[in-house]
């Protein structure tokens, strides 16, 4: 049964998984501008590329979502009171939503963990192609961060989805 303690934990939770997705993509730039300044080759010039771009979506998406879960909180907390229809016809089919779109979310990092194994696997042999191989373990890094973030996210959504479609 959905309490408004529920509601509460998974806000506050979603809002703590917005600051990690931040430090995540603060971590990954930084570390991108380390390599960018101190390693200085084909492979460190590849590996920054993903680390930048995925670090500033997470950054992104991390600030977004630790943004608005507050207010997400105090609305669905006031209508379990006052409006439980909104958490039944709003926040629900939201929800329903989040959840379809974790799915595809993995199915994408899958993709990308394999095809970075698959560029290493093949390329690192080669130094002619470090760029590639160091792209491919930069993208493998943070597809791997993302898809291990994404999974606890999808675990804590699909909990609060179950209590919500109870109630």
């Amino acid at each position: 049964m959905l309490t408004k303690l529920d509601i509460e934990q998974y806000f506050l939770a979603e809002k703590w998984g917005g600051l990690v997705a931040i430090c995540i993509g603060i971590i990954a730039i930084v570390s991108a501008i380390i390599c960018y300044f101190i390693i200085k080759n084909n492979w460190s010039n590849g590996f920054i590329i993903p680390l930048v771009i995925i670090g500033l979506l997470q950054i992104v998406v991390g600030f977004n979502v630790y943004n608005r879960s507050d207010n997400d909180r105090k609305n669905n907390v006031y209508a379990y009171d006052l409006r439980p229809e909104k958490l039944r016809n709003e926040e629900l089919p939201r929800m329903e939503k989040v959840a379809k779109s974790f799915t595809r979310l993995k199915y994408v990092q899958l993709a990308l963990i394999a095809i970075s194994i698959f560029i290493i696997l093949c390329l690192n042999d080669n130094s002619k192609r470090s760029f590639w191989v160091g792209l491919a373990m930069g993208l493998l890094i943070q597809a791997t961060a993302t898809f291990l973030f994404d999974t606890v996210a999808e675990k804590r959504g699909k909990e609060y989805l179950e209590k919500l479609r109870e109630f």
